[in-house]
Formats: structure tokens, C-alpha cells, sequence
């Protein structure tokens, strides 16, 4: 949580001689610019392509088999080549030239969203030229296979590159898990892009260069040095700065001398330039809405505020920079002005920006949230992300998601991840999905795990965060199992809330303390709404931590700790679903764990830890917890112990489709607040609600019929409903209506499908 270091005064304006040089004096007013690089014209020298895998590891990639079991054979009969062409959305031209063994045409592709892993359905014969020239963009950004991918490279060796270069140019975050294990020149661009502009993928890039530098500098020397002006040449600059600062100093002037004919001047130019005078050739003006007066102004660490000249030249810097590629002097300006102050600045510029129309040649006025928000700002964006696209601007609303991830906080980037969890706008929904799985990929966790490691700490790991400081009066600050917050005097009485300052009180004390309780309230709020939705998902889906992990995230958090204290926890022999359960503890008023005897517990070493469902404890284990909760008054922030549970009957273990709702009349309103559980509703056309949809575990999803149905977000239109059908199919078919038998699940998660429905209201 930032909070200013000086206390807020009518300090006097900045002179000229306390602000950073760059203030000062910056450099598009100087009168002569610094000597622009040296042009160059030479030749790229080719280097070797490689791959690394060893002969053992591309021999197991040709056996590859999918989830399904299902293998890639050599050989495929035309009938059902012809079958996977047409699931490609090829058009007749473009199934002949595959047939032909030729690459594809602009035109050839009739629809985006495909299955990468079809291409290994066709004839061994056919497949490079398909995989090679296939449009990038259009392979499914949630079908993107790494071992298809592996596959390819075992089957065709070197011949496989292009395919994988265009892959990572389109779409890095999913193209780049085969990429450590490739050298070759055609990476070399897509990667120094995503050194330069991608805050999610940096560390991948930063790694391949690292691991390939004699193919990075004989692609960006040449690039570097080219006249005319262009996004790769910025990229090569960029690149090679970099990889000189990081240890390829030598091998970049042994590379420039190999190319000789002034490269190694160059080069050196390149090393000695300025980064603050990388500058347009003219700057551009301010717009009028970027009035001074209206303005918070920056503040320096001193507690002095910016003249207004001065704020006038970050306007300017703000108007140069781009998210993916800021001005070198924003980076001055983070360390000689308190943060807070830079991030009001930036959102009553946002805000002015919005008031004149949201003019596209100002959208920096926009981005400049992501160059200099911070947590304030990320807890004021994202209500508005959420309700664009309801006002036709979910552009803007996707713009917002880069802002989050710009901004880059564990507030930010958790607020991002509860719009990938739950939001109304489905398109919005799965852009933010994206976003979180490149955030992800480029630490080399899963979404889960990730999201895990986004629960913002609120400043509360030391014990004087606890206290509220008003001068004369102290409170402290603790949390109930919802994480509303508790305060409490110094005698330990509880408190309603916290009092309103007083006259015996220090002013800014007082303020600032009330402050601070205003922001934690508001943020707990949101940390446990999204906390608890996906506890109790984790449950259901029988998800497993390691305990070293339990102790850090949970256990150890000073936040989730208040959450987790009220649940019990179960004890694995491994880290799959079907793992045993082999004991179950709490967490203690005193944060030791605690058995069913209200003895202490100690986990055992190299173990696993979820949150067991109730049918996977025993009776008596219910029991004894419920007794033991219901004796310290603990209440559970969602039903596990006293969960209700249901089961199939035999009859309809058998059957592809459940009858059983067909017949209730169900309230409409009730029906719709299915969404709130998982499920999302199916337009069939016209805006009418038609079904319901929800992932079942990791392999399935069922669907569930609305008779007669509604208008999506009307359930006044018809207020009643019955549920004729309910089927359930495999996720990731390409045929996913299909139905497959109720005998698939198992009981846990047949419970709860059935606790969805059983649970909805009946209409009266």
C-alpha cells in the first residue's frame, strides 16, 4: 500500500535547483541533439541452426499421445484426413494445396480457433508444408500443443523452424515453451521484440538471448545500423544495449569486428549514446485538456510540489513513451517524486482524458496509468474495465487489462485475475484469461499457482501495520473468517468500527491512520470475494498444495491466514484428485495446527494439503469438527462441513441425460443466478438464454436446457423455468454435444453438479 513519505503541507514549490537535472534542463530543449547513430549497409552473416534435444528425447516426442490416448501415426486413410481438413476450416483450394503437399495461400482459411494438434492428423507427407505455412494467429490460443509442437521438430528436425518462428511472432506467450531448446537466426526478431515489450515474457526472452548470443548479434548488428527507421531496428538497439550490460560485451565487439566495415564504431556510438536522448524528431504538443491548475501535482520526495514547467515536461515524457517502450527519464522521475503523488497526477490526467471525449491521438493520457499507477490506481481502474464493455468501449476495457498488468503490483494483478474469474463479459472475460496465462507461462507456474501468489499482504507482515495510530489513541486492526476487518482498543475491547478522530487527536495522524483502515477494508473486501470463490473451487476440485507452500501462502500470509483459519484441511499421501485422505486438522487460534481432539498437530514431512470435501471425511471426523467449531463459535466463510450432498441413482448412472428437473418449475431469477456458480449461459440467438454451461472437473462439462428460456439478463420475460434436459460431454471435443454417460463422474463431483441444481429456488 503506498503511502506518501512527508506529511501533506503548504510546502513551497520546488525551485529550479531541487529538481533533477532532467527537469532542469531536459533534453528536447537543448538547442544541439545528440549525433544521430552511424548507418550502416552489410550483409547478414548466416549462423548455424540447432536443436538441443538429445536424440533419446526426440525419439519419445514421435510417440507422442494425447489425453485421449490417441496417436499420430505416419499413415492416415483419405477419409479421415479429409474429416480433419474440413475441422481446419480450409477452404477447397486450401485442402488441394495440402493434399499436394504445398504450402498455404492467403485465403485458404475460412475461420480462426483452431486445433493445432489436427495438423498431425493428416499424412506424415503433408504435414510440414501445412505446419510451415498455416496463418499463426489462427491456431487456437487454448489448443496450442507443446508436445504437437515437439512432435514436429522429432519428425522434420531443422525443416520445423519457420512454423515455431511465426508461432512465437503471433502469439509469444503460447509459442514459446519449445523455444529454449531452438537456435536459429528466425527467432532472433520475435525475440528481441519481447525483450523490449513484453512485461510478461521479458524473463524468457532475457533467457534465450543469454543462451544464444553469437545468433542474437549477427541478426541485430546489421538490423541496428539500417537508415531507414523501423520498429526492428529499435528492437536490435535496444537488444544489444542490453546484452553488452549483461556479460556479452566481448562476444558483441568480437561479432562487430567480424563484420568489420565501421561495425565496431558503430557499435561503440550505439553503447556510448544517452537513453534520455533517444527522442522523436518533434515533440508533440500538449493537448488542452492537460491543464496544470486542475492537476495534482507531482511531489519530490522532499515534500515539495513541481512547478509547473516542470510538470508541463513530464506531460511531454508521457507523451513520447509507450507502455511497451517508456521514455528512459520516467524511470528519474519514480526515484526523486513519491510515488502516490506521481499516480494522482497520472489519474487526473486519465480523468480529463475521459471528460474531453477520450481522443485517440491522446491515448497516452491512458496509458500513462499503467507507466505510473500504483495501487490506488489499480483499485480505481478496475470498476470501470468492468462496466465498459456494457457502454460499448471494450476496447478501452482491454486497454485497462494492459494497464493492470503495466501497473504490475500484486493488488493489480490480483484485481486482473478477478476479471479472468468472474465478469458478465464473456469477450473481456477471456482476454484477461490471456493475460493471466502469459503472466503465468513467464514464471513458469500455472494460472492457479500464480493467482496463489497474487493476494496482495496489505502491508501487514510487521506488528506496528496492526496498529492504527491516532497520537493519544491506539487501535489494532484483525480480520474475521470473511476478512471483514476487527478493530479493537487497547483494552482488547472490539469496536464497531473505527471512531472518528477527535480534537484530543493528532490531525494527521488521525487521517492518515483513517485512511489506511479505509483501504485495507476495501481491499480485504475484494481479495476475499475472489479468496473464497476459488477456496472453495479448490476444494471441489480436490486441488493440492505442497505443505512448505501451505505454511508461505496461507499459513505464513498475513491476510489469508484469517480466511483459511476457519476451514479444515486435509492431509495427502499425493497431489492428484484421487490421492488418500489420511488426516485432517485446523488451524488454531494461536495460527498452530490443531487434530480432531483439539490436540496439537505437526505435518508430517513431504506431504500434500487441500481442503477435503465432505464426502471424503468420515462421518465421526464431521463430527467431532463440527462440535469443535460450534464450541469456539468459528462459522465457515462457505459450507464444508455441513455441506449438502447428493448422488446418482443407479438408473441414471447409465444414461446419457438426466431427467430428473424436467418436471419442476424453477424460478427463473434463481436459474440465472447459476452464473454466480460457475456456469455461463448460452445465447441461442437474439439475446435469448437458452442453456447453461459449466467445466466439470478437468475432462468434462455439462449443459443444462432452459425450458422455455429468457432474454439473457431479463428474468421477468419468463419467470419460470423448467430443466428438461441435462447432459454431459467431454471438454476440448470437436464435437462437444456429444453425450457421454453419468457413470464418468465420480462422486464428488456428481454431488456437485446435482447441489448446482437441487439448491435452486422453486417458483411459486
Amino acid at each position: 500500500m503506498t503511502q506518501d513519505l512527508h506529511e501533506p503541507s503548504q510546502a513551497a514549490e520546488a525551485s529550479l535547483n531541487d529538481l533533477p537535472r532532467l527537469l532542469q534542463n531536459p533534453p528536447w530543449l537543448a538547442k544541439k541533439r545528440q549525433n544521430p547513430l552511424p548507418v550502416l549497409e552489410v550483409a547478414t552473416i548466416p549462423t548455424e541452426e540447432r536443436l538441443h534435444w538429445t536424440p533419446e528425447e526426440l525419439e519419445t516426442f514421435k510417440t507422442y499421445k494425447n489425453y485421449r490416448g490417441q496417436s499420430f501415426p505416419d499413415e492416415v486413410p483419405s477419409s479421415s484426413y479429409s474429416v480433419t481438413l474440413v475441422a481446419m476450416r480450409l477452404s477447397l483450394a486450401g485442402m488441394e494445396r495440402v493434399k499436394q503437399s504445398q504450402p498455404l495461400q492467403p485465403g485458404d482459411l475460412n475461420e480462426s480457433g483452431v486445433d493445432m494438434e489436427l495438423v498431425l492428423q493428416v499424412p506424415l507427407g503433408m504435414r510440414l508444408a501445412l505446419w510451415n505455412s498455416f496463418p499463426p494467429g489462427a491456431w487456437s490460443s487454448w489448443r496450442i500443443s507443446g508436445p504437437a509442437i515437439r512432435k514436429m521438430f522429432a519428425d522434420f528436425g531443422l525443416a520445423a523452424i519457420p512454423g515455431l518462428a511465426r508461432l512465437f511472432q503471433t502469439q509469444p506467450a503460447s509459442g514459446w515453451y519449445n523455444t529454449p531448446k531452438v537456435d536459429s537466426p528466425q527467432l532472433v526478431e520475435p525475440f528481441l521484440h519481447t525483450l523490449r515489450h513484453s512485461k510478461t515474457l521479458k524473463k524468457v526472452a532475457q533467457e534465450w538471448i543469454l543462451a544464444h548470443p553469437q545468433t542474437v548479434l549477427f541478426k541485430a548488428l546489421p538490423l541496428a545500423f539500417q537508415a531507414k527507421h523501423s520498429q526492428a531496428r529499435d528492437n536490435a538497439r535496444h537488444g544489444l544495449r542490453w546484452l553488452v550490460a549483461n556479460g556479452g560485451e566481448a562476444q558483441a565487439r568480437e561479432a562487430a569486428q567480424t563484420y568489420g566495415q565501421g561495425t565496431p564504431d558503430a557499435l561503440e556510438a550505439l553503447l556510448s549514446a544517452d537513453p534520455l536522448q533517444v527522442l522523436p524528431g518533434r515533440m508533440p504538443k500538449l493537448p488542452d485538456f492537460f491543464n496544470v491548475a486542475a492537476l495534482h501535482r507531482p511531489v519530490l520526495l522532499t515534500g515539495q510540489p513541481l512547478p509547473v514547467d516542470a510538470v508541463e515536461h513530464i506531460g511531454l515524457m508521457l507523451a513520447i513513451s509507450k507502455l511497451d517502450a517508456p521514455y528512459a527519464g520516467l524511470e528519474i522521475l519514480r526515484q526523486t517524486c513519491q510515488r502516490a503523488s506521481l499516480a494522482s497526477f497520472v489519474w487526473d490526467l486519465f480523468e480529463a482524458w475521459l471528460s474531453n471525449g477520450t481522443p485517440a491521438s491522446y491515448n497516452w493520457a491512458f496509458t500513462a496509468l499503467g507507466l505510473l499507477g500504483d495501487d490506488e490506481t489499480a483499485r480505481r481502474l478496475t470498476p470501470l474495465v468492468r462496466e465498459w464493455p456494457g457502454q460499448s468501449a471494450t476496447a478501452r476495457a482491454v486497454t485497462g487489462l494492459d494497464m493492470l498488468v503495466a501497473i504490475g503490483s500484486d493488488m493489480a494483478l490480483m484485481h486482473l485475475n478477478g476479471i479472468a474469474v468472474k465478469i458478465k463479459y464473456k469477450p473481456l472475460q477471456q482476454k484477461a484469461r490471456e493475460k493471466i496465462q502469459e503472466l503465468a507461462d513467464a514464471r513458469g507456474l500455472s494460472t492457479e499457482e500464480l493467482a496463489d501468489r497474487l493476494i496482495p499482504r496489505l502491508d501487514m507482515d510487521e506488528a506496528s501495520a496492526l496498529v492504527l495510530d491516532f497520537g493519544t489513541r491506539q487501535f489494532t486492526i484483525a480480520f474475521d473468517e470473511t476478512l471483514k476487518p476487527i478493530v479493537k482498543n487497547t483494552e482488547c475491547v472490539r469496536l464497531k468500527d473505527l471512531p472518528k478522530p477527535n480534537q484530543s487527536d493528532d490531525e494527521y495522524l488521525a487521517t492518515r491512520a483513517t485512511d489506511r483502515f479505509k483501504k485495507v477494508k476495501k481491499d480485504a473486501k475484494a481479495i476475499a470475494a475472489l479468496q473464497l470463490l476459488r477456496l472453495e473451487a479448490a476444494m471441489v476440485s480436490r486441488r493440492r498444495w505442497r505443505a512448505t507452500d501451505f505454511d508461505a501462502l496461507f499459513l505464513g500470509h498475513p491476510v489469508m491466514r484469517y480466511l483459511v483459519a476457519s476451514l479444515v484441511w486435509g492431509v495427502y499421501d499425493s497431489d492428484q484428485p484421487e490421492g488418500q485422505l489420511q488426516n485432517v486438522f485446523r488451524i488454531a487460534e494461536d495460527w498452530t495446527l490443531a487434530d480432531s481432539q483439539d490436540q496439537l498437530y505437526s505435518l508430517p514431512p513431504e506431504v500434500f494439503i487441500g481442503l477435503p470435501h465432505r464426502l471424503e471425511m468420515p462421518a465421526d471426523t464431521v463430527a467431532a469438527f463440527g462440535q469443535i467449531f460450534a464450541d469456539y463459535e468459528i462459522l465457515q466463510p462457505f459450507k464444508q462441513l455441513g455441506r449438502e450432498t447428493f448422488a446418482l441413482t443407479p438408473e441414471e448412472l447409465k444414461t446419457k441425460e438426466l431427467t430428473r428437473f424436467a418436471n419442476r418449475e424453477l424460478n427463473t431469477a434463481s436459474v440465472m443466478g447459476l452464473a454466480n456458480r460457475g456456469w455461463e449461459g448460452q445465447e441461442h440467438g437474439g439475446g435469448w438464454l437458452g442453456s447453461y454451461r459449466k467445466p466439470i472437473g478437468e475432462q468434462y462439462e455439462v449443459t443444462v436446457e432452459l425450458k422455455p428460456g429468457t432474454i439473457m439478463g431479463n428474468p421477468k420475460q419468463e419467470p419460470k423455468q423448467k430443466l428438461p434436459t441435462v447432459t454431459l460431454s467431454e471438454r476440448n471435443r470437436y464435437d462437444p454435444h456429444s453425450p457421454i454417460s453419468f457413470a464418468s463422474l465420480d462422486s464428488i463431483l456428481a454431488s456437485e453438479l446435482l447441489r448446482d441444481l437441487e439448491l435452486l429456488a422453486q417458483a411459486k
